[in-house]
């Protein structure tokens, strides 16, 4: 199957450097969005620990089961990943770069760094996880589909 338009264009990495450049310039584009939380760096920490456990334990799960990481190419796919962390999101690395960017978001202390946040995840939901969903789909049929049904696509 063919991906359309944008879908598995731009890298997860790529999309998620974007996004914290826009998060950087929001807090100098927009200064008078800021919102005082308490313990940015103790907040940035946590969110930095989450993303480290979903995305490096997200890569040692694919690299164990020998199938492709590499998120431009899901139908290379050798097989289901749905041992370790995979029980607890099908996309723990996009999940690991989600939590790295709430984290920033957290620090820098604008709220307009939230709505970049969202709009990362809307745009991997919408032409990088569909897609892959769809390949996957296709490529392992009702094995996939009852992983689907067992795990939640982030939590």
């Amino acid at each position: 199957m063919q991906p359309r338009h944008l879908e598995l264009k731009i890298p997860p990495v790529v999309l998620f450097m974007i996004a914290l450049v826009a998060m950087y310039a929001c807090i100098t584009l927009l200064p008078q969005m800021v919102i005082r939380w308490p313990f940015p760096r103790i907040g940035f920490a946590l969110c930095f620990i989450l993303s480290g456990f979903f995305g490096l334990a997200g890569v040692a799960g694919f690299r164990r089961a020998k199938t492709t990481v590499n998120p431009a190419k899901p139908d290379q796919s050798s097989c289901i990943v749905a041992s370790g962390v995979f029980r607890l999101s099908r996309n723990p690395m996009y999940l690991g770069l989600t939590f790295l960017l709430i984290g920033t978001g957290y620090y820098l202390q604008n709220i307009m760094a939230f709505v970049v946040v969202w709009a990362f995840i809307v745009y991997l939901n919408h032409f990088q996880i569909k897609p892959e969903e769809r390949i996957l789909e296709g490529r392992f049929g009702d094995e996939y589909r009852r992983y689907k049904q067992e795990v939640r696509r982030w939590l």
